[in-house]
């Protein structure tokens, strides 16, 4: 994680900070959030945080069935400007613009899929590095309306550093994965079975 001395000093200061990374579109979004680490939050909400602080020119959409909201991503986009700051992913600096990926994209028989994977960030004053230690999640990602950016942070950061937590992260990345009938049938099909 790339943070400046004045994002650690605000977040070791009680302003806890909130990075939102959107791979693909170039989003490397850093806030603070002055009223304190609040673990429950979910990720949507961060997201619609982001949202407003960027005036818009981050934005994300979820994916709608049957013209009812599924709590999965369907789409982000993300307007890149002279103010915006450079992924640490990106090799070079990208030309300005707007960028946007939506899910569901078939190809070859795979499917694209919005995956976020969240992290908790600590910091070490002894050697003044950052960690980021990612939060796993369970085999079948849940809901990102649901699932809080802290969720079982406890099973991950030890106790003996968790006084160090100075923030959350979220990276969302689209994957391509197989969801024909046949492979649904021989993965889930034998552990109904079995």
């Amino acid at each position: 994680m790339r943070l400046t001395k004045a994002q650690i000093e605000r977040a070791m200061g009680g302003d806890p900070i909130y990075v939102l990374q959107g791979v693909g579109v170039y989003a490397y979004l850093t806030g603070f959030a002055s009223d304190g680490l609040n673990p429950g939050l979910t990720i949507e909400h961060m997201m619609s945080r982001f949202r407003t602080l960027t005036n818009d020119d981050f934005r994300y959409f979820g994916r709608v069935k049957d013209g009812m909201p599924t709590g999965f991503l369907g789409s982000l986009s993300y307007n890149f400007t002279d103010d915006s700051v450079t992924p640490p992913s990106a090799h070079k600096r990208p030309s300005n613009g707007l960028r946007g990926i939506e899910d569901g994209k078939e190809a070859a028989g795979l499917t694209s899929v919005w995956q976020y994977y969240r992290s908790a960030l600590t910091y070490d004053q002894s050697t003044g590095h950052v960690s980021t230690i990612r939060l796993f999640n369970d085999p079948a990602q849940q809901k990102y309306v649901n699932t809080t950016i802290g969720e079982r942070v406890s099973d991950f950061v030890p106790p003996s550093i968790m006084n160090n937590l100075i923030g959350f992260s979220v990276s969302w990345r689209i994957i391509l994965i197989d969801i024909s009938p046949e492979k649904f049938n021989a993965k889930f099909g034998a552990s109904i079975a079995g």
